[in-house]
């Protein structure tokens, strides 16, 4: 149920994620060059030529988001997609690799991580960041369609969700320390299990603590500078760093709390 559980978490948010990538950053359509005097392309079918759309300040075309974007949404899915079949049972690998992480198939003490720590909360925390990722391609929409104060409203939403989450991270920490989690040992078993959840949980905490600060820092820029190009810029770039702890903590998800 468990593996069923973050199979069908990482499939919504590769989909939410990638799709969206790869919306804004398909490369625009070419003409052919070699038309020739009539007007007329080589390939017999006449060029034409769509009128620009509305939707930035003053009657400028729309912005697309750049001419050529970064296409990073192939690589998304492919990497969802690996951690999936990674959290899916296997016929083929023996018992040891599909039960447990490498980690604890090599290690007889070994702790089960689903019964000293849990996945309910952790569940929840891993749907509010996936919900976090839906605002923030939200907030670029809303960009594109020079709707700025509902734009600043989604970016807003993404750094409380981004806030909550370290939050429910911190009251995870505590609990689990009053049980006797420790780094340097715990009563369950082998003592690089408490090391290995707290450095690597930890690692991922700063770098959500640190995007939380970056997206309260473009809501500000975003507030005070008028040029809708620059405004949409600055808020892509963020949230592709946004997208990426997203998907990082997916794996973190899997290889820590259910494998």
């Amino acid at each position: 149920m468990a593996r069923r559980s973050v199979f069908s978490i990482i499939t919504v948010s590769a989909l939410l994620t990638g799709c969206a990538v790869d919306a804004r950053s398909a490369d625009p359509p070419t003409v052919p060059t070699d038309v020739p005097s009539t007007g007329v392309p080589s390939t017999g079918v006449p060029a034409t030529t769509a009128a620009p759309s509305k939707g930035w300040i003053d009657g400028e075309p729309a912005w697309q988001g750049g001419a050529a974007g970064v296409s990073t949404g192939g690589a998304v899915l492919e990497s969802a997609a690996t951690a999936a079949m990674d959290a899916s049972p296997s016929p083929v690998l023996p018992p040891s690799s599909v039960d447990g992480s490498p980690l604890r198939a090599g290690s007889v003490d070994w702790p089960n991580p689903a019964h000293v720590l849990g996945i309910q909360l952790t569940a929840l925390m891993t749907f509010l960041l996936i919900c976090s990722s839906v605002t923030m391609v939200k907030a670029l929409e809303n960009l594109q369609a020079s709707n700025l104060p509902r734009a600043k409203m989604f970016v807003l939403l993404t750094a409380l969700g981004g806030a909550i989450f370290v939050g429910l991270q911190a009251y995870e920490w505590t609990h689990l320390i009053e049980r006797g989690l420790l780094i340097f040992g715990n009563p369950w078993g082998a003592t690089l299990f408490g090391a290995s959840f707290y450095i690597i949980t930890g690692f991922h905490g700063l770098h959500v603590t640190a995007g939380v600060i970056y997206l309260l820092t473009i809501y500000r820029v975003i507030s005070r500078v008028k040029d809708m190009r620059y405004n949409y810029m600055v808020t892509e770039i963020a949230g592709l760093y946004w997208h990426f702890v997203d998907l990082v903590w997916i794996m973190v998800f899997t290889f820590i709390y259910l494998l």
